[in-house]
C-alpha cells in the first residue's frame, strides 16, 4: 500500500489481477484489474504515475489512477545496487535495453528511472558522476559512465562468449576487475578501455572478488554444483595470487574483508568461514540453514548475511564477528539476488530482489522493507518524471517561509534559480520550464528557512 497524497491511496491486491484505488481516505476502494498473472506483491508511486510488482517480478505502471496499465516488464528481478555518494545510488536488473534502472539522489527515499538504461548484472559508482556497469546480454560488456549515467559508453571486457560473467570489483575511478566463469578474471587500469587477464590457476567459477585498496584483494569461488571451494589473495593488484587452503568443501559465493588481515567467506551451503591473519588459516566460525547468497561485515563484530530458505529470503545479523547469529528480516515479498550495498556515510546496508524489492537497515529497527515515497510533508517530487519540454515541482515546507528553487546539472552547475516567495506548510507547486535543458539528470533543492528539500528528475528528448 502506498499513499498518493491524503486522500488517494493504491494497494496491490491479494486478489490475483487486481490493484486497489481509493479517493476518499479509504472509505471506499475501487478494484482495478492489471492483469497480472498472480498476486500483486509490491506498489510504489512516483510523479503520477502508480507501480505494481507482481509475480516473476513483473512490473507494470498506471498513469490514470489504475483505469489501465502499461509498461510491462517480465522476469527481471533487481539484481544490484550501489552507492556512489550517501544521497546518489543506483539499481539495475535483467540484460537487454528492455531491463529496468532505476537512481536515487536523495539516500532512497525516490527512486527514478534512469537515463540511457542500459541495464546489467552489477553497477559500481565510485562517486556520483563515475560508474561501471557490467552487461550480459549477447556476450559479457562493460558500459562506462563519467556524467552520472546521462551518456554510457562501451568498454570491451574481452571476453568469450562462452564464459559465464558473474560481477565486477571496483577499487577506484579508472581501475577494476570483471570476473566470472572458468577461472576468469581481468583487470582494467585505464577505465575499461583495455583489459589484461590474471591468472587464478583455476578453472572453476570465480564469484566473489573484493579488494580493500588499489592493491590487496581477495578472490573466490568453486564449481558450478556449489563444490570445489578456492581462495587466493593478492597483494600486488593480481599481478600474482597465492592459494590458500580452505576448511570447507561448498563453494565460497561472498566475500568481506575489512582490512589486509580480516576478511569473512560465506558458503553456498550456509557455512561462515573467518581469517585473522591474511588467509593462512581459514576457520569455520558457523553455520546457518539454507544457500548462502551474500555476507557483509561493517566491523570486526557487526555484519550481516542474507540466506535463501525456500521461497523467502532471510537476513542474520551478527555482533560478535560472526560466531552467533539471529534473524534480522525475513520477507517472502522477492529473493535478494544483490550483495549488501552499504551506504558510505553510515555503513548501512541495503538489499533488493524479486518484485521490486528495496530494503534498508534502520538502526534501532532492523531492515524495512519498500522504496516508495510517503506524504509530501519535507520533502518534494517533480513529475512529469523524465520531463520534456516543463515538469511541476511538488512540495510541502515543515514551517512557513520564504522558498528558494535550485537546479543543478549532473556536474553540480547550477542551471536555475527562482525565489517562489512565501509559502505556507500546505502543499505548494511551482512549474519549471525544461526546454532548454539537455537530456540527462538534474538535482533540484527547495530552501524554506533552515529546511532543506532534494530530489531529482531526468530530461529526456
Amino acid at each position: 500500500m502506498v499513499a498518493l497524497d491524503a486522500q488517494n491511496v493504491a494497494a496491490a491486491g491479494s486478489t490475483p489481477h487486481s490493484a486497489y484505488v481509493t479517493a476518499d481516505g479509504g472509505a471506499t476502494w475501487t478494484e482495478h484489474s492489471t492483469g497480472l498473472s498472480g498476486t500483486g506483491t509490491a506498489i510504489e508511486y512516483e510523479g503520477g504515475r502508480i507501480w505494481v510488482g507482481g509475480p516473476n517480478s513483473t512490473i507494470l505502471a498506471s498513469d490514470d489512477g489504475g483505469d489501465s496499465w502499461t509498461g510491462q516488464i517480465s522476469s527481471v528481478p533487481l539484481g544490484n545496487m550501489d552507492w556512489g555518494t550517501q544521497s546518489v545510488g543506483w539499481i539495475v536488473a535483467g540484460k537487454t535495453q528492455q531491463a529496468y534502472t532505476r537512481v536515487t539522489t536523495d539516500g532512497g527515499a525516490t527512486w527514478v528511472a534512469a537515463p540511457g538504461n542500459p541495464g546489467g548484472l552489477v553497477v559500481q559508482f565510485v562517486n556520483a558522476a563515475s560508474g561501471w556497469m557490467l552487461w550480459d546480454g549477447n556476450g559479457p560488456a562493460v558500459w562506462r559512465t563519467t556524467n552520472g549515467g546521462t551518456n554510457w559508453t562501451y568498454a570491451s571486457a574481452g571476453y568469450s562468449s562462452q564464459a559465464s560473467t558473474y560481477g565486477m570489483f571496483r577499487a577506484c575511478v579508472d581501475t577494476g576487475w570483471v570476473y566470472g566463469g572458468a577461472g576468469i578474471i581481468r583487470r582494467s587500469v585505464n577505465g575499461g578501455a583495455t583489459w589484461t587477464t590474471q591468472n587464478l590457476n583455476t578453472a572453476r567459477n570465480v564469484m566473489d572478488v573484493r579488494f580493500i585498496n588499489h592493491l590487496i584483494g581477495w578472490a573466490a569461488g568453486g564449481n558450478s554444483s556449489g563444490g570445489q571451494p578456492f581462495m587466493r589473495r593478492t597483494a600486488n593488484a593480481g599481478a600474482t595470487w597465492s592459494s590458500q587452503t580452505l576448511p570447507v568443501s561448498s563453494s565460497v559465493i561472498s566475500l568481506w574483508p575489512i582490512n589486509s588481515s580480516k576478511c569473512w567467506g560465506l558458503c553456498q551451503n550456509g557455512q561462515v568461514i573467518a581469517t585473522s591473519d591474511a588467509g593462512a588459516t581459514w576457520s569455520v566460525i558457523s553455520q546457518l540453514s539454507g544457500t548462502g547468497a551474500s555476507i557483509y561485515m561493517y566491523d570486526s563484530l557487526t555484519g550481516w548475511v542474507a540466506m535463501t530458505s525456500g521461497s523467502n529470503s532471510v537476513v542474520y545479523r551478527t555482533d560478535d564477528g560472526g560466531i552467533t547469529w539471529t534473524q534480522d528480516w525475513s520477507t517472502p515479498a522477492g529473493l535478494i539476488h544483490s550483495g549488501f550495498a552499504p551506504r558510505p556515510d553510515n555503513g548501512a546496508p541495503w538489499v533488493c530482489g524479486d518484485n521490486m524489492l528495496i530494503a534498508k537497515w534502520v538502526q534501532g529497527t532492523g531492515f524495512e522493507g519498500g522504496s516508495g515515497p510517503g506524504p509530501l510533508a519535507g520533502r518534494l517530487a517533480v513529475s512529469p518524471n523524465p520531463a520534456n519540454s516543463e515538469a511541476t515541482v511538488a512540495f510541502q515546507a515543515q514551517s512557513p517561509g520564504d522558498a528558494l528553487l535550485r537546479v543543478y546539472d549532473v556536474s553540480g552547475r547550477l542551471v536555475h534559480e527562482s525565489d517562489l516567495g512565501e509559502v505556507t506548510t500546505s502543499e505548494t507547486q511551482a512549474r519549471l520550464g525544461t526546454s532548454s535543458y539537455p537530456s540527462g539528470l538534474y538535482f533540484c533543492t527547495i530552501c524554506v528557512g533552515a529546511d532543506t528539500m532534494k530530489g531529482s528528475f531526468l530530461v529526456v528528448r
